[in-house]
């Protein structure tokens, strides 16, 4: 029941963000979901649909109505404070800092269009409504189980993908509301969706000695949030505004998914290494197939480039359709998980998308490295460091190729891993040895270590 109530909060936040937003007055612009919209002396904004009146995507708001972003951040810590009651139709004044300057745009509010925002993240509100439909179907089809439930959880805590696509704008920030319920799913809903999926990880397919402790399952969920809570209080006092401060939400968020990323992946290595089960086994490569796919696609396509160039490769909604395999995978794992065999596509997928995330990691940093050496070198960049990234990749890839794929083999292949290698072994023995007694002996051995049966016999036809 804690599971449903919890799920039924998130999804009315969700609602009464969209409902807020809906019937609110709106200037066209919203602070872009994933990037550092927060700046020492306001916040920057990008408009919806790009025209000459009105915002401009890059701008930073400094002020609205001639009180500063600091001070209505500020305020949004008073319960007494005044809030303005816009209304459509009406102008408004903002002071933005627009190329270096500062200019004062009237901005005449309108309705909020849903139409605009699902035109452009229509990837992630898909992505959340379709895990939240297959969560559904799942917890339905196996109430009694764990798994079910953790996979339900999970799928709703994942509403924040709606006031994520969304995002917040000025609005919420003067009117204060629609802060605070933005908050209760970014970061609230999404640190408990991190942390509700490698709960999952650890009790799917099988659970594992950790969950004996009721204690550390608990602390699972407390861990993040007094992490956040700690670096609120510890950033306050260095932080040089409450602009700025208005950033470690943001910040803690990207370290609490790769904190428990990193420890869903240490989980699945292990876990493929120790499991003896078939069945569990099966279940296992499809999580850890959506899991790979989902995971490494994001970080290459969205989190480091966003890190390194500030801008992700691809738009928000092609990252949407890219992690929809996750739940999918995760949902043919719990349920139907014997209908299907994709072991090939799996380690394929495995090998190509592992030497894919590392090549492309190289390559940025290669690019900066390079450009670094060149600008001691010479006092300025040069294209020389992207030819010299691109050769360097070209030359990693057939080596990097084959060392992933042991890794990949020995990790979740083991067997054929091992059977491949005894075999190698034992080509190499009938080349050099003569015996027929110790040839026979050692092809005994071969194909008790290769099938595992229970029992080894050989005949030799006499001619």
């Amino acid at each position: 029941m804690l599971v449903i109530a919890i799920s039924i909060v998130i999804a009315l936040s969700a609602a009464t963000f969209i409902l807020l937003h809906t019937t609110s007055p709106f200037d066209g612009a919203h602070l872009q979901p994933g990037e550092r919209v927060w700046k020492s002396n306001g916040v920057q904004v990008t408009p919806l649909a790009t025209s000459r009146a009105g915002l401009q995507r890059g701008d930073i708001v400094i002020a609205v109505e001639g009180k500063s972003i600091e001070a209505w951040v500020r305020a949004l810590l008073s319960v007494n404070s005044a809030r303005p009651a816009w209304k459509i139709g009406q102008t408004v004044v903002y002071t933005v800092e627009r190329d270096g300057n500062r200019v004062e745009v009237p901005i005449i509010l309108r309705a909020y269009s849903l139409a605009e925002i699902f035109n452009e993240y229509w990837g992630m509100i898909l992505f959340a409504f379709a895990s939240q439909v297959l969560g559904t179907f799942v917890f339905l089809r196996r109430p009694n189980e764990t798994s079910a439930r953790l996979l339900f959880l999970w799928a709703w805590s994942g509403s924040n993908a709606y006031g994520w696509s969304l995002g917040l704008s000025i609005g919420d920030i003067v009117g204060g509301a629609g802060y605070w319920v933005y908050s209760l799913l970014t970061p609230g809903a999404w640190i408990l969706y991190w942390a509700a999926i490698f709960h999952f990880a650890l009790i799917f397919p099988t659970k594992t000695w950790l969950t004996r402790f009721p204690s550390i399952e608990r602390l699972l969920y407390v861990f993040p949030f007094a992490f956040l809570f700690m670096a609120l209080a510890a950033t306050i006092v260095g932080a040089s505004n409450w602009s700025e401060w208005m950033q470690v939400p943001r910040t803690v968020e990207y370290i609490v998914a790769a904190f428990f990323l990193a420890l869903i992946v240490l989980n699945g290595i292990w876990r493929q290494r120790t499991l003896r089960d078939p069945d569990a086994r099966a279940k296992l490569k499809w999580l850890a197939f959506g899991g790979f796919v989902a995971g490494a696609g994001g970080l290459v396509t969205w989190v480091l480039p966003l890190l390194i160039f500030g801008a992700p490769l691809i738009p928000a909604a092609a990252l949407g359709v890219l992690v929809l395999v996750f739940p999918i995978s995760i949902s043919i794992g719990i349920l139907r998980h014997r209908l299907f065999d994709i072991d090939i596509i799996i380690r394929r997928t495995l090998i190509y998308g592992a030497l894919t995330a590392i090549l492309v990691t190289f390559y940025f940093a290669g690019v900066i490295a390079f450009q670094q050496i060149f600008r001691i070198l010479t006092g300025q960049t040069s294209d020389l460091a992207i030819i010299v990234s691109t050769l360097s990749i070209a030359a990693l890839f057939n080596p990097l190729r084959g060392r992933v794929q042991n890794a990949i083999d020995r990790a979740f292949y083991r067997r054929k891993y091992d059977a491949a290698h005894a075999l190698a072994r034992f080509a190499q023995t009938a080349r050099d040895e003569v015996k027929l007694d110790k040839l026979s002996a050692r092809l005994e051995e071969i194909v008790a270590e290769t099938m595992q049966p229970t029992h080894v016999s050989l005949w030799l036809r006499k001619k």
